[in-house]
């Protein structure tokens, strides 16, 4: 079943992202670092919900939804600070899909699918405010 914990063919993880994620989360970034904007053409591909070591089996975490392209200095600064990245989105908890989890872009917050779309949503922080 899609997004459960289950093991490949093989007992090897499967939330590594494979070349054709790799392509869409680069598509959609544009050749672009998400935290910064700048051109990206040798970025990191960042597991915003972590695979932990030895990487994981649920196979939603090697997604496009769990991705972003990320400068080599913009995923250490977004690594050595976890509570930034958890407010802004680059950083989701176990156990929650991150397709359901806002991250804020320069474009403002987002939604980001498995296929390399991007729908803007609300601040979650004025949604919690006011609702």
């Amino acid at each position: 079943m899609p997004g459960s914990s289950q093991r490949s063919g093989t007992g090897v993880s499967v939330s590594a992202f494979s070349w054709d994620v790799k392509h869409t989360i680069f598509e959609r970034a544009e050749g672009r670092c998400e935290w910064c904007w700048l051109a990206a053409p040798d970025g990191d591909f960042h597991h915003r919900c972590a695979r932990g070591m030895g990487g994981s089996l649920d196979e939603v975490l090697g997604r496009a939804g769990n991705g972003v392209l990320l400068h080599r200095g913009c995923h250490n600064y977004l690594e050595a600070n976890p509570d930034r990245a958890r407010a802004l989105g680059f950083r989701v908890d176990q156990g929650i899909d991150p397709k359901t989890v806002p991250i804020r872009l320069l474009t403002g917050w987002v939604l980001l699918d498995d296929l390399g779309g991007v729908v803007g949503t609300d601040d979650p922080v004025t949604v919690v405010a006011t609702g």
